[in-house]
């Protein structure tokens, strides 16, 4: 069994390497375009041209806007990749981007730090637990189950992971993560 949080190897154990999806924390993982409270940008069609900061290439914020920037066909960008996704809002405030890519919770917990939200990836799974094909079907199930009953059983645990609810998670719900990182 693996607890996955990176989009792109969970995406590659589920497309290539057959782990099937057991359960995923409820809700999903989204990115945010943000850009200085002054900014003439008010969304993402009014960004042609930006200077964009994003987290390193392989971030999760990073794939979800640049899947959201294709899906829109925009294009004219100058995008560059931070080493730390903790940078990406303090070289904003300092004005040297237009627009930024922080993960959308991210956003709403910091309140962008002086910086509003003009546009939102589309949600896709985040953290979840995937089980590797050589496990028997039975005890994925078992753990399964076990797993959604800590729904009603252990909510003080769930939340002690930050972790408001398992769902049930089939190879379906990876259809939008899937799309998202194809390039």
């Amino acid at each position: 069994l693996l607890y996955g949080h990176s989009l792109s190897a969970v995406a590659t154990l589920v497309r290539e390497h057959g782990w099937q999806p057991v359960v995923r924390k409820a809700g999903g993982t989204q990115a945010a375009f943000i850009v200085p409270r002054s900014s003439g940008i008010a969304d993402l069609a009014d960004a042609h041209g930006a200077r964009l900061l994003m987290p390193p290439q392989d971030d999760s914020a990073t794939l979800l806007a640049r899947a959201e920037l294709r899906r829109r066909g925009l294009r004219g960008l100058r995008a560059r990749y931070l080493c730390y996704p903790e940078a990406v809002l303090v070289m904003l405030q300092a004005g040297l981007a237009d627009m930024a890519v922080v993960d959308l919770q991210v956003a709403l917990e910091t309140g962008a730090a002086g910086a509003r939200v003009i546009a939102v990836t589309r949600p896709v799974v985040g953290a979840c637990l995937l089980a590797s094909p050589e496990v028997p079907p039975a005890l994925t199930r078992g753990v399964r189950e076990s797993l959604m009953a800590m729904n009603t059983l252990q909510r003080d645990a769930l939340a002690s992971m930050d972790v408001p609810a398992w769902v049930r998670s089939g190879v379906d719900d990876y259809a939008s993560l899937l799309e998202a990182l194809d390039t």
